[in-house]
């Protein structure tokens, strides 16, 4: 049983006038609750590698069409980029400063209450496929769960040789999976019968493997047109400098003495096996919603597919490339959602959403009750049968702290960009943003340690990337929404510093685990 009981009614709606609209979206005169609730949240997933955020895609047929079943949330965004945080917002409903998580490996504390917990409070059969390690069950991420219900293991991206297949290795949902089977021909034969069913994991973290590439090249020979010759060995040398790359871009590309032609090839394969791990995703995504289709559940069936944070790949201008935990990018922040449920017409949500309202929401489409203080996110189910207006709301995001084993493993390699940014594990040093609409403020370091937290306003309508900055001292409105987000940051950084300055995990397993990540060599 849970620490906390949800005995009131679901978190309310904002109130005000709503500055987004949902489209497709009409009055629903009977509510129909689902019987299935999946939470299908992967790891490092860039929503422009997908068709229902770029129309140009190809390799992602299956997404696709499930999203042209929902709702594909525009504007959804992520606290952080890094998992442990993430992972923590999305299953709790609450930011950081609430759940406590500031850099991985951390466990997540007992009394934090989670999406499983809820559910299992409110009648239903509640199951975990973790297959991420810094968001695992054993660092307390499946809580409710019962024991013989959590499945864990390590998927691809620990596997030693990204060139290589490792099926003993994975242990995330599949489709096929017995258990899983079980639980959907359960629900068929039992009306009354109620589950939720949560997976994280990752088939998209860097370094990309190669395994998937002829899949991808066989499927959509578009998505392989232009790599050229010399594909396998530009693989290894991306491979063999990744973590050079990453942290330190410019100095690796001087010392590897690369011309503007052999960055562009390495870019033009990073992407590649990049876009060939999406297009496996897909497939395990298409074909546990075929699963559900197949036993006719999926009208009675709430399906939620998210990321905890996207990636940026190579683009001039980034602070860090391939990479996603140690900067503020819209790649990284910008994350997809999305949502299929009973009563839910398809459509398209252009609003400001977070992360933090995952949890909140799958509760009120499936009539579990969140006492109002149990959660910072707000239900966005009254809005999404047409019951409401859709809220506006403002999306914090901020920075982790970085490991202090990879501030330690920097250092000693001479020093790179990654410690140069993030000189120390202060909660003053944090960096955050606020998106409000496509506005974005930022208090970031634009170079080095030294002096404060820089201004930064960007417009995402008109400026993507981030690349031109719009603020104005003198604008009042930027001056209202920078002190917010000032409020807004100090209370974390406090709250960062509050804690505990003890390793929560041993920096030798932190580090075991990082370097399993691809963050370290």
């Amino acid at each position: 049983m849970s620490k906390r009981r949800g005995g009131g009614a679901a978190v309310a709606l904002l109130a005000g006038a709503a500055v987004a609209a949902l489209a497709g979206c009409g009055g629903s005169p009977e509510v129909h609750r689902p019987r299935l609730v999946l939470l299908y949240a992967t790891c490092t997933l860039a929503k422009d590698f997908l068709s229902p955020y770029d129309a140009a895609v190809s390799w992602t047929p299956e997404i696709g069409r499930f999203a042209g079943r929902g709702v594909v949330f525009r504007r959804h965004q992520t606290e952080a980029g890094l998992s442990g945080v993430a992972f923590a917002s999305i299953l709790s409903g609450a930011q950081a400063t609430r759940h406590g998580v500031f850099t991985h490996p951390t466990p997540l504390r007992d009394e934090v209450l989670l999406l499983t917990e809820a559910f299992a409070d409110a009648g239903f059969d509640v199951w975990f496929w973790g297959d991420h390690e810094m968001a695992s069950p054993a660092l307390g991420y499946a809580q409710g769960v019962p024991r013989a219900q959590v499945v864990a293991g390590a998927g691809d991206f620990a596997a030693p040789d990204p060139r290589r297949h490792h099926p003993g290795r994975e242990s995330f949902l599949r489709a096929d999976d017995p258990r899983f089977l079980r639980i959907l021909d359960g629900l068929r034969a039992d009306p009354g019968r109620r589950a939720l069913v949560v997976t994280n994991f990752t088939v998209t973290h860097a370094p990309y493997s190669s395994a998937w590439l002829g899949a991808l090249c066989r499927d959509t020979p578009g998505a392989c047109a232009g790599v050229g010759e010399r594909l396998e060995e530009t693989a290894e040398l991306f491979w063999r400098e990744y973590v050079d790359l990453s942290w330190n871009f410019d100095a690796t590309v001087r010392r590897l003495g690369w011309s503007a032609a052999d960055v562009a090839r390495v870019a033009t394969v990073a992407e590649l096996l990049y876009r060939s791990n999406v297009h496996r995703l897909d497939g395990l995504f298409g074909d546990v919603v075929r699963a559900i289709d197949a036993r006719g559940l999926f009208e009675e069936s709430a399906i939620a597919f998210t990321a905890d944070h996207g990636e940026v790949l190579h683009r001039e201008g980034a602070q860090f490339r391939w990479n996603h935990g140690f900067a503020l990018a819209p790649e990284v922040l910008g994350v997809p959602w999305l949502l299929a449920a009973p009563g839910v017409a398809p459509g398209s949500w252009e609003g400001v959403t977070r992360s933090i309202d995952v949890f909140p929401t799958l509760a009120g489409l499936a009539g579990v009750p969140l006492a109002d203080d149990t959660v910072e996110g707000v239900n966005l189910a009254p809005a999404l049968r047409g019951d409401a207006p859709p809220p506006s709301l403002r999306a914090l995001s901020h920075t982790a702290l970085v490991p202090e084993v990879l501030l330690r493993v920097s250092r000693e390699r001479g020093g790179t960009r990654l410690d140069a940014l993030h000189p120390d594990r202060r909660g003053a040093g944090i960096w955050a943003s606020l998106r409000d609409g496509d506005r974005v403020y930022k208090l970031a370091r634009p170079d080095g340690p030294d002096g404060d937290l820089e201004r930064f306003v960007y417009d995402l309508a008109i400026d993507p990337t981030e690349q031109r900055n719009l603020h104005d001292p003198s604008d009042a409105e930027q001056q209202r929404r920078f002190e917010d987000l000032d409020r807004r940051r100090r209370a974390l950084a406090r709250r960062i510093d509050a804690a505990s300055k003890a390793a929560a995990v041993p920096d030798e397993r932190s580090l075991e685990m990082l370097r399993r990540l691809g963050y370290v060599d």
